[in-house]
Formats: C-alpha cells, sequence, structure tokens
C-alpha cells in the first residue's frame, strides 16, 4: 500500500480534525497523514482513509469509513438497479403471460394421480427435468408431453411450472390459443407488436406452451398459424420450454406444419403419456 499527504477535499486537508470525529472520544490522535487501501472489490489500493497514531501507545493505525473504492461502490449499485429492474420486468412477464387454467392452479408432482407405469415414468421424467433447471442446468432443454385427454399432461406441465415459478425462475404459462390470440390482437389495434411478444416470451427462464395443436384452423389460415408456432419455437431455442399436445408424433406435425415441427424436436425429450383417462377412475 501507499501513503501520501492529503490533497484531495478540504476533509482530508485536515485529519486530526476529522479523525477526532470519527474514531472513539477516548482516543486523540496526534498525527495523521492521508493513506490509500486495499478495496475489498477490485483488491487495488483505491479506497482513501488515514494512518493515524495516538497518545497512548504512539502506533501507528488506519482508518477508514468505506471498504470499497468509488468505482466499486458505483459499479454495485448499477448492479442492484439492473438486478430491482429485471426482478420488475419478470413480476410483468409472469403477471401477463401466467395463464394457468383455474382448475389446475392447485396441480403439483403431490396430487398427480399415478395409475399406470406410464404415467409413473412421466411424472419422473418431469420432475428430473426440474430438479436439473432449479440447479441451473436443464437436461434435456426442452420436453414435449404427448398424451389423450385426460393423461394428466397439463397437470404435469403445470406442476413444473409452479415448482421453477416458486424457486424464483421467470415462469410464463399460456395454451396455444392465447398465444395466437394475442398475435392477431397486435395486428388489431394491440399495444404490443408481434416482435414485442415473441421478445416478451424469449426472456422467460421456462415457458410452457399447452395443448399445442389442438386448436382446428381454416385451411386458409393454417399456414399462417404454422409460421408464427415456428417464430416462437425458434425465439425459445437456448431456453427451457414445456410443450403438451393430445396429438402423437404423427398427427402433430400435420397439425403446426413440418418446418416447426422438425425445429421443436431439438433438443427436446418426448414423454409419453399415452393411457387410459385417469379421470374414468373417478367416475366408477
Amino acid at each position: 500500500m501507499k501513503s501520501a499527504t492529503a490533497t484531495i477535499n478540504l476533509d482530508l486537508l485536515d485529519p486530526l480534525r476529522t479523525l477526532e470525529k470519527c474514531i472513539s472520544k477516548d482516543i486523540l490522535p496526534i498525527e495523521a497523514v492521508f493513506h490509500y487501501f486495499n478495496c475489498n472489490g477490485c483488491r487495488q489500493d483505491k479506497v482513501q482513509g488515514w494512518k493515524y497514531r495516538d497518545e497512548i501507545d504512539g502506533q501507528w493505525k488506519f482508518f477508514t469509513i468505506v471498504n470499497r473504492c468509488s468505482d466499486c461502490f458505483n459499479g454495485r449499485q448499477s448492479k442492484e438497479v439492473f438486478s430491482e429492474i429485471q426482478q420488475q420486468r419478470n413480476q410483468r412477464l409472469m403477471d401477463q403471460y401466467w395463464l394457468i387454467d383455474p382448475m389446475l392452479k392447485e396441480a403439483g408432482f403431490k396430487n398427480y394421480q399415478v395409475h399406470n407405469p406410464v404415467q409413473e415414468n412421466a411424472k419422473k421424467i418431469v420432475s428430473q427435468f426440474v430438479r436439473s433447471g432449479v440447479k441451473g442446468k436443464f437436461e434435456p432443454e426442452n420436453l414435449l408431453i404427448i398424451g389423450s385427454f385426460g393423461s394428466g399432461k397439463s397437470h404435469l406441465a403445470t406442476a413444473a411450472a409452479r415448482s421453477f415459478k416458486e424457486k424464483g425462475l421467470c415462469t410464463g404459462f399460456l395454451m396455444e390459443e392465447h398465444y395466437i390470440s394475442l398475435i392477431h390482437s397486435s395486428y388489431n389495434g394491440g399495444r404490443k407488436k408481434e416482435a414485442d411478444i415473441l421478445q416478451d416470451l424469449k426472456r422467460f427462464d421456462v415457458l410452457v406452451m399447452d395443448e399445442l395443436g389442438s386448436e382446428n384452423y381454416k385451411m386458409e389460415e393454417s399456414s399462417w398459424v404454422s409460421t408464427r408456432l415456428l417464430h416462437l419455437i425458434n425465439a425459445r431455442k437456448g431456453k427451457a420450454t414445456i410443450y403438451t399436445t393430445n396429438l402423437n408424433t404423427e398427427t402433430l406435425p400435420k397439425a403446426i406444419g413440418e418446418r416447426a415441427y422438425s425445429r421443436l424436436k431439438v433438443n427436446t425429450k418426448i414423454v409419453d403419456l399415452y393411457s387410459t383417462d385417469y379421470r374414468d377412475n373417478f367416475l366408477q
């Protein structure tokens, strides 16, 4: 470390007077010089302070009000401001794109009804997906949960989404019809443009797209919808996405388009949930 006479501001021009205000009143410094301390942030000698001797033992001691230099302190402030802005943005996104079916708002892994090995295996895969994602590494990157009506695919997707959200990951949930409706609204005076919607959906740490390919579109609109889905899948590249569908791997490409399906399969694990409708168990 290096020391120098005080030449920076009025307080430093009179270090004895300043020290008397800062240190214990029981200690009277008899000599003080300006001093640079090691910054706890950048580890450079940039923190201002003093070294002084008092009347008790005459030994040199060191004193500084802060432990970080102004550059690091301002940098830390900038990070804190950025973090707060990011949290506010994530909350806005989740408020806008958290469109879970009210019937599934309590869906979790604990209350997922397992009635056969197919459902048990699907629950295991989705649970592991959540555990790996919470640890910061999704393995695999995406899931495509396919299953017949009532097999519990939306329940598992909702359970995963709720788990991610509770762990602090920015998580969105919407059905295909919600997404297409949002795009339509962007053409009809909506506040957001299509590019803005895609940018929003791109920002989520995890996104669930429920009931993919379930809507029956007119022939003239099907190509347009397929392109919108392709845009979404491309926007989510590198981000974790859970897709659910009641179509199988033969009919889904026809419903959403071959290009969209081909892109969707990249880094995606298929979770097969074709099984007996588990809701039938409550009707027996």
